[in-house]
């Protein structure tokens, strides 16, 4: 076995860690998660295409991994189609509502005309396919983490963005260049309300 198929089944395994504060203590991959069926719905029926989506998970080793309330990132391709970047898999398409099965999300805008969106768009289909990125390191596009793929597509129309270090996902919430529109458990965020 390779030392880099090892690494991405290590990556994969991690992602699938759960903590729990009682006995067991860990479990692998619970089915259970926080965000209700109706707040699925909420974000299916705003989300838009070039929407940038957080998620974290409460219990998932990762979500103590990676600094900041969330872990992990994806961009909406279409009203139904999420494409993001996952260890162990690399760049992938997934369905909006697969995508939402997690105890958090928050739904980014970006500031961007139509044209610069249809960029980022393109730019996120042609990377389907492209390995994680272990090493997480913005130097070339050869192989990507879940938020390098957000400020890679977002890059080549938004100057603002310089992306020459490792960016946690949740960096994204801040950006100038994306607005909250849904984030109804994030206590940071303008758009919590009684959703």
């Amino acid at each position: 076995m390779s030392l880099s198929r090892l690494k991405r089944q290590i990556v994969s395994a991690i992602g699938n860690i759960q903590i729990w504060p009682t006995p067991p203590f860990l479990s692998f991959s619970s089915t259970s998660y926080k965000l209700s069926g109706r707040l699925m719905r909420v974000y299916s029926d705003t989300v838009e295409t070039g929407d940038v989506i957080l998620r974290r998970y409460d219990r998932y080793l990762t979500s103590r991994l990676v600094p900041g309330y969330y872990s992990h990132v994806g961009i909406a391709v279409s009203k139904t189609k999420v494409i993001h970047a996952i260890g162990g898999k690399g760049v992938i398409e997934e369905d909006l509502l697969q995508f939402l099965r997690t105890d958090h999300a928050c739904l980014l805008r970006p500031v961007a005309t139509s044209e610069e969106i249809h960029k980022a768009i393109k730019f996120a289909i042609s990377k389907l396919g492209t390995p994680y990125d272990l090493r997480f390191s913005t130097e070339s596009d050869e192989a990507l983490y879940c938020t390098e793929l957000i400020l890679k597509a977002y890059e080549r129309s938004l100057p603002s963005n310089n992306c020459k270090h490792t960016t946690p996902p949740d960096e994204l919430f801040y950006a100038p260049y994306f607005t909250p529109i849904i984030c109804p458990t994030d206590p940071r965020s303008p758009t919590r309300h009684g959703l």
